[in-house]
């Protein structure tokens, strides 16, 4: 998950000029084009994150990001199950974690930084929108990670370890071509054998890359990284 804030603007609320001794408030911040809210009480903060929910839906739900004593912590909304994600900013960047979810949900989800790319939270990391919204108001509160959830570290070196280097599919690769403006190609069927039962005018529309359909396409571009 990329954050959204500059590390330059980051800094900036971390530090203020010549007041180094003054707390540095709370900040919420939905995306680059919302502007900063500023945060003091739990009430602000359900406030705020009631607002955020009012403008996403079930089907694109979003993260928000709060900066609080440090730290900043991503928290999905819009759908009845969530997650946490913390990572330490100041003074120095830590690792960023995520929770380890509820193994009653049958599900993960797929979240959305509004105008960003997608992001998809795995079945063992979701767990129930008001058990994440509880842990996001005792780390603003205490500014301590809640000892009543589990968490688990989420780096490159666990996904390299888990998935291996990443590459492009070669299966796919050689199926599948991606265009300059995000389009899928792909050769139809029917132009390997029983060519003299076909017309010229369908062997001639064969040659032609078709489209592929929107369904599909996150599956191709997810195998090709390194193609678009």
């Amino acid at each position: 998950m990329d954050e959204f804030m500059n590390p330059s603007d980051e800094s900036r609320l971390a530090e203020p000029r010549g007041q180094p001794n003054i707390a540095v408030p709370s900040t919420l911040q939905c995306s680059k084009a919302d502007p900063i809210v500023m945060i003091v009480t739990c009430f602000e903060l359900d406030q705020a994150l009631h607002k955020a929910e009012l403008n996403c839906t079930s089907r694109r739900p979003i993260i928000v990001s709060l900066y609080a004593h440090g730290h900043r912590l991503g928290i999905g909304l819009g759908m009845r199950i969530s997650f946490v994600s913390p990572q330490r900013c100041k003074p120095t960047p830590g690792p960023k974690l995520i929770t380890v979810g509820d193994t009653r949900t049958k599900r993960g989800a797929v979240f959305f930084f509004p105008g960003w790319r997608r992001t998809e939270i795995p079945r063992r990391n979701v767990l129930l929108m008001t058990k994440a919204r509880e842990i996001l108001r005792e780390f603003f509160e205490t500014g301590v990670r809640a000892t009543t959830a589990a968490w688990k570290v989420l780096g490159a070196e666990a996904l390299e370890t888990r998935w291996g280097a990443l590459s492009n599919e070669p299966s796919v690769s050689k199926r599948f071509k991606i265009t300059g403006t995000g389009k899928v190609l792909f050769r139809g069927a029917g132009r390997r054998h029983l060519l003299q039962g076909k017309s010229p005018k369908r062997r001639r529309s064969l040659r032609k890359a078709s489209v592929l359909g929107p369904t599909d396409v996150y599956r191709i571009k997810q195998n090709l990284p390194f193609s678009h």
